[in-house]
């Protein structure tokens, strides 16, 4: 190739002005003499110039001219640098000998001394012309020969310390903080170098991987545009060879093609890699009983008890990955791998709970599959999925609140005592009596619950369901509240206290077909039986006085000290049982008797404790001051017994009291106060 040099130079005397050409690229004459040999130079990426790489600018640089037909012995050529004729330059001129002539594939060996480019700085990158001359001694002038442009490149990429920015990966991977196997495209995941400083086609990027331990190289990757982001391809086999589940650093450096190394690059070290140990395929999972052809459909109580899903065993699965269930678009909560059972175990067995099977189809087909997540990131899913049928259709239509265990939308029953008629509230009559219950048409929202033919049961505290008669056509025709008698056996098959009660309504799916049942909210009834009260439903034994006169009465020789009492032990007697003990009277032994101010009064109260129980009695004092208040008349001493189910209140007969003297119209105070 020609050099250039202005367009108005001259012509050379011994070649004709009518063969040069005026072109735009051309601007030197055209002369024999051959384009000079520069091995050490090489192409810059433009096109436009050659590059002396950083290795060889410490050395001079060689120049072959080849021999060219018309040369003549004793010619002179001498090299040029930025048009600056070296013929005084050792090593930089030659005068051609009778040998070299006489060779036309003789090639001239020439150098320009690296002091000529040795004022380009670190940092720096300049442009010169190099080229040759020939003088044809004896003649003292010089004919042009062909110049190029030489690049002394002393620049490094990137310029200073941290304006390589990070290497970037894809967005997915950045937000997600970890490379998975799924990241990359047959073998390998792109990243990306942004632009940078003196950036130039043909430059060199290595990528340098390391967990701290272990560093891995990728590379070099050549640039191709000045301005454009480089793709950096991370080859999957590489990335294997570093430790998983460890922050991983990527930098990178540039080496232009001067040999120009760049700084490292801003480190990326928020990455972690997944990538050993990964399973390759995921069975699918097994749903036993729903998912084989010619199986039911998941039913309401199936889908209530919770669907088992086995996940089989997978290859290479760790202690501490996680499996999560997809119902259709439902997702289970992440069930962590404890242990790895021996085969053929499943690997696991997950119980998905109803609000989770339930929101997603009343009625059709549901396909259940499981992901596989390592470290928190999906790492695998499964190969496929079970197919399984479900029919959700129930009483009332979907559960508004399927987290409780009723259907929400179902008005709880009342229950009303047959004796006492209170709402909710049952005592010992009503038990005995048996009671009604009352179960609402519609529900909450205003939607039919119920329908001719639903069979009806009611739940009675641990009982087992008493069914009750069906929905009527006349009743459904009506569309009232449903009344039912409830027996008093089932009412005292429960303990006092608070029982819980609800109703299920249970329908077919399809004529012929399956029952689907949904239950009530449950309701807290209060139950008293009589049985549990104290006296197990007989009469408590009245209280008595154990010193009185021969009269039966308590006379003034009784009254001079505290009155003895006692109470005899009754049936169900406990420790804990809480005795109230209340005081009253009438003045007059005829009739009618009058109250006396200051009654009734309580005595004293205690609870019952083993002794008693041993002894089979109660024995306690009353202070002798309640005769004498009574005077003349009648002490009327009752107690209540209580225990954690109720309160019973035992008969009382009036015991005659006589302290007042015969010459006297009242009764002396006693000397004690009260």
């Amino acid at each position: 190739m020609q050099g250039e040099v202005a367009m108005n130079t001259p012509a050379h005397p011994l070649i004709s002005s009518a063969k040069v050409k005026k072109t735009s690229t051309l601007v030197f004459p055209k002369l024999a003499m051959g384009e000079a040999i520069v091995e050490d130079l090489i192409d810059d990426g433009t096109g436009k110039m050659e590059l002396l790489p950083k290795t060889k600018q410490e050395d001079a640089l060689k120049v072959k001219v080849p021999n060219w037909p018309e040369s003549e012995v004793d010619y002179i050529i001498a090299l040029t640098w930025d048009d600056v004729r070296l013929d005084n330059i050792p090593g930089a001129f030659h005068s051609i000998a009778q040998a070299e002539q006489a060779n036309p594939d003789f090639k001239f060996e020439l150098s320009v001394p690296a002091t000529y480019w040795a004022s380009v700085a670190d940092g720096e990158d300049a442009r010169f012309r190099l080229g040759y001359d020939v003088q044809p001694f004896p003649d003292d002038r010089w004919d042009l020969g062909p110049r190029r442009l030489v690049r002394i490149d002393r620049e490094a990429p990137g310029g200073s310390d941290g304006a390589l920015a990070k290497l970037q990966f894809p967005k997915v991977v950045e937000e997600r903080r970890r490379i998975l196997v799924g990241d990359f495209t047959s073998g390998l995941l792109d990243t990306e170098v942004k632009g940078y400083v003196s950036q130039q086609v043909g430059d060199q990027i290595v990528v340098t991987m390391t967990d701290g331990t272990n560093k891995v190289p990728i590379g070099p990757i050549t640039v191709f545009s000045a301005t454009d982001p480089t793709t950096v391809p991370l080859p999957l086999i590489d990335l294997q060879k570093l430790d998983d589940r460890k922050p991983i650093t990527f930098t990178y450096q540039s080496t232009d093609r001067a040999g120009n190394v760049s700084l490292a690059s801003v480190p990326h070290d928020t990455l972690e890699l997944l990538l050993t140990d990964i399973p390759d395929l995921l069975p699918v999972p097994e749903v036993p009983g729903f998912d084989a052809g010619g199986d039911p459909p998941v039913l309401e109580a199936d889908a209530r008890a919770g669907v088992d899903v086995h996940v089989p065993q997978i290859t290479s699965v760790a202690v501490g990955d996680e499996i999560v269930v997809l119902w259709g678009s439902q997702r289970d909560a992440p069930q962590r791998v404890n242990q790895i059972p021996p085969a053929p175990d499943p690997l696991m067995v997950l119980k998905l709970p109803y609000p989770l099977t339930s929101a997603e189809t009343e009625y059709g087909p549901v396909a259940v599959a499981y992901e596989l997540w390592r470290a928190g990131s999906l790492i695998g899913t499964s190969d496929g999925a079970a197919n399984v049928e479900v029919d959700l259709r129930v009483p009332g239509g979907p559960d508004p609140d399927p987290e409780t265990p009723g259907h929400d939308d179902l008005v709880p029953a009342t229950i009303k005592g047959g004796s006492s008629g209170q709402d909710d509230k049952l005592d010992p009559e009503d038990v005995a009596a048996g009671a009604e219950v009352t179960i609402a048409w519609e529900g909450l929202s205003a939607r039919e619950v119920l329908a001719e033919g639903d069979k009806l049961a009611l739940w009675w505290g641990n009982q087992s369901p008493h069914p009750l008669d069906s929905v009527t056509a006349h009743e459904a025709s009506e569309q009232l509240p449903i009344v039912r008698a409830v027996p008093a056996a089932l009412l005292g098959a429960e303990p006092s206290g608070q029982v819980v009660m609800a109703y299920a309504v249970t329908r077919e799916t399809e004529t012929g077909g399956p029952e689907n049942t949904s239950f009530s909210p449950p309701k807290l009834v209060e139950v008293l039986r009589a049985d549990e009260l104290p006296g197990q439903g007989g009469p408590l034994p009245s209280l008595e006085f154990t010193k009185l006169n021969g009269n039966g009465a308590i006379g003034r020789e009784e009254a001079q000290r505290e009155l003895p009492v006692r109470i005899a032990g009754y049936k169900g007697m406990a420790p804990g049982d809480v005795i109230v003990i209340t005081v009253d009277g009438k003045r007059g032994l005829g009739m009618p008797e009058d109250p006396i101010p200051g009654f009734p009064v309580s005595g004293p109260s205690f609870r019952i404790e083993q002794h008693h129980i041993d002894e089979g009695e109660v024995v306690l004092a009353l202070k002798r001051q309640y005769a004498y208040m009574v005077c003349r008349g009648h002490l009327h001493v009752s107690y209540t017994a209580s225990n954690v189910f109720g309160s019973v209140a035992a008969a009382h007969q009036p015991t005659p009291v006589s302290v007042r003297e015969a010459g006297q119209d009242n009764c002396p105070i006693p000397t004690q106060r009260f």
